[in-house]
This record gives C-alpha cells, sequence and structure tokens, in this order.
C-alpha cells in the first residue's frame, strides 16, 4: 500500500448531496450569502462530530520477552525497531499502572510506514487464554502481499504459532473485500492475522502491498451489548459504519478457532483516515474473567491508539459518557512527541488511547 492512501476511501457521492435536475431545488445564487452562515453553523458541526477519529495509528501488545518480541518481528516479518525506552513515571501515570510491572516498551514499524505500527510493551506474563472471542481487543490483522508465502515462511518459525491455513472469504453481502488470510499466536500470545485482499466492492480501490508485510489495518474487539458498542465507537468517537453484517461462515470461524455453526454480528468501524476497526457481537455467552488487573496492562493484544484533530471533543463526550480513563495530557516519549493524548474505556472494558494531531 502507498503511504498516504486510504484502502477504503469514501466516494464523493457518500459526503455530498448532488442536487442537478432537481426540480425542487432552486438555482439562486442571490441566496447564498444568507443561507452560507447557516450552513456553516449547522452542517460543519455535524459532519465534524461525525468523522472525529482521524485513523487508526497502532495497536499495543503486552509481552513477557521484550527481546525476543523485538527480535521476531524484525527477523521474521522485516520490521522495524523505531524506538526503545524505559516507561518514565509520567507514561505509567497515565496509563495507570506499576512501571515497576512494565518497565520498557519498544515501537515496531512496518518497512516504509508510519502508521499500522506495533509497540511493544514488557509486561509479566504472556496472553495465555487463546481466545479470539473474548471480550476487548483480540487481534491486529497486517495486510500482506503474498500470504501464502508468508504462511510458508511462518510454518518453520517458532516464534509465531500457525492456526490455521490460508483461508479465502467473501464478504460481499456485508459490502466487505473477498480476502485470504490465517491466524497465528504471535510474541507475547497475542493475536496476529495475515490477509492479502483479493477483491473490493467499487468504487474502492484494491488495497496492495509493497512488502510481503505490510501495516496493520485492522484491529478486532469482541462486545456482549450492541447500546454500549454503539454508545462507545459511534457516540463518543463518532466512527461511521463501513460494513456490517451477520456472519455464519465456517471459514471465517475456521481462522477465529470458533465452531463451525456459530454466528455473530460484525461491525467495521472507520474515522476519516486509514485504519478500521471491527466489532463482533456474539451470539453465544462470552468468557468472563479476563480484562487488566488492577495496576497492570492486559497481557497480548491490550489497547489501540487512534488520532483525532479535535481531541477537546472527543474528551467532552467521553465525559458525558462517563468513559473517560485518563485525562488530556502533553507525553513527551515516543511515539508521543509531545503531543496532548487521553486514555478512553470502551464497550467491553477495552482501552483506546486518543492521540491529538494538528
Amino acid at each position: 500500500m502507498e503511504r498516504g492512501e486510504d484502502p477504503w476511501p469514501v466516494a464523493a457521492e457518500d459526503m455530498l448531496y448532488h442536487h442537478d435536475n432537481d426540480p425542487a431545488i432552486v438555482d439562486d445564487s442571490t441566496l447564498l450569502p444568507v443561507l452560507l452562515p447557516v450552513l456553516q453553523a449547522v452542517w460543519w458541526p455535524i459532519w465534524r462530530y461525525s468523522r472525529m477519529i482521524s485513523q487508526v495509528l497502532s495497536e499495543t501488545i503486552v509481552v513477557r520477552d521484550l527481546d525476543s518480541a523485538v527480535a521476531a518481528w524484525s527477523e521474521e516479518l522485516g520490521w522495524e525497531l523505531g524506538a526503545r525506552a524505559a516507561v518514565d513515571p509520567e507514561l505509567a501515570e497515565f496509563w495507570v499502572i506499576d512501571p515497576a510491572r512494565h518497565p520498557e516498551f519498544a515501537v515496531l514499524l512496518p518497512r516504509g510506514g508510519d502508521r499500522g505500527y506495533l509497540r511493544l510493551v514488557q509486561g509479566e506474563t504472556d496472553d495465555l487464554t487463546r481466545c479470539f472471542h473474548a471480550p476487548g481487543f483480540f487481534n491486529a490483522e497486517l495486510l500482506c502481499r503474498d500470504v501464502d508465502a508468508l504462511h510458508a515462511r511462518l510454518s518453520r518459525s517458532p516464534r509465531f504459532e500457525v492456526l490455521c491455513e490460508p483461508t479465502t472469504y467473501d464478504l460481499a453481502s456485508t459490502g466487505g473485500a473477498c480476502s485470504r488470510s490465517f491466524a497465528t499466536r504471535g510474541p507475547g500470545g497475542a493475536g496476529i492475522f495475515f490477509t492479502t485482499y483479493l477483491s473490493v466492492p467499487p468504487p474502492r480501490k484494491l488495497p496492495v502491498c509493497e512488502h510481503l508485510v505490510g501495516p496493520m489495518f485492522n484491529s478486532a474487539c469482541a462486545v456482549e451489548e450492541e447500546s454500549a458498542m454503539v454508545a462507545f465507537y459511534e457516540g463518543v468517537l463518532g466512527m461511521e459504519r463501513r460494513l456490517q453484517g451477520r456472519i455464519a461462515s465456517p471459514a471465517i470461524n475456521r481462522i477465529l478457532d470458533l465452531p463451525a455453526d456459530w454466528g455473530f454480528m460484525m461491525v467495521v468501524y472507520k474515522g476519516a483516515g486509514e485504519g478500521l476497526i471491527e466489532v463482533d457481537l456474539h451470539e453465544h455467552q462470552l468468557p468472563a474473567g479476563f480484562g487488566s488487573p488492577a495496576g497492570k496492562l492486559k497481557p497480548g493484544n491490550c489497547f489501540l491508539t487512534l488520532e483525532t484533530t479535535d481531541l477537546d471533543a472527543v474528551v467532552a463526550r467521553a465525559r458525558e459518557a462517563e468513559v473517560l480513563r485518563s485525562p488530556p495530557r502533553k507525553l513527551e516519549q515516543a511515539p508521543y512527541g509531545g503531543r496532548r493524548a487521553c486514555v478512553l474505556v470502551g464497550a467491553a472494558g477495552e482501552l483506546a488511547e486518543i492521540v491529538e494531531v494538528s
């Protein structure tokens, strides 16, 4: 994928109402000076709120052995070390953790990219749950140029546990793509999925990956209550539903390690730029006992970092919804670089870090 390219571009027809040949519209330019202030006062705040999140920037994964995890991502997948440092007291306070339990972190970047990256944080234990339908984030899905070639490579690796053969599935009925994917357990026990797009609905442009393994383009989260999902991802974050539909596919369930006859509702959210968040509403009871213990981050797939151009608006809605975990503050450590950020609690207790971008 070329840098800056949106794999799910919004067509102009989705954003503007075209009134050509509409007899109900009077073409009178003299009305413009009168109507323009009204349109700016009413339409602009609504549009701005509806696309409050700029892009999905990264996912944070907690691993027990940071050295081994960094080596696995760089040697097996060709990712590059962007930064590595101790978790300073300011960041620990922001995350509401004991820094002794999470002493160090590393930022891993896809080759040639500055988004869709991963941050690995050292923790006391790996994710041992081996569950792709527990509440909260459960995977990071990466774009891949040749999923079969990568599958062959990782099948010989002791650092990525390959869980299934590459599987082709078509989400055209939900407005989605036809893709080929496989699942792994990566360092830290994290769910790492790899996907090659085969086709996408027009007018969207087929995402193409320059390198064998590209950036993270999607992260999935399991939730139990639709109302909580809508309140957080739409009400607080202002993201739009890119596609939705009931999934009852043995092929997809094979990737997710679910019983073949299970079904669930899949909703995919998108902000104004790149990156997707998939939210799975399961019809079966989700396992209990998952989450972040006091003073620690959840092992494995932990939380997402999103960007916004209007952090104050996000914070205002988060306060109103009572989901603000950490109020805004400037953070100097990488990858913040002096930008303001806050932490929110999502629909299933998942954490979302929101970073301001100009």
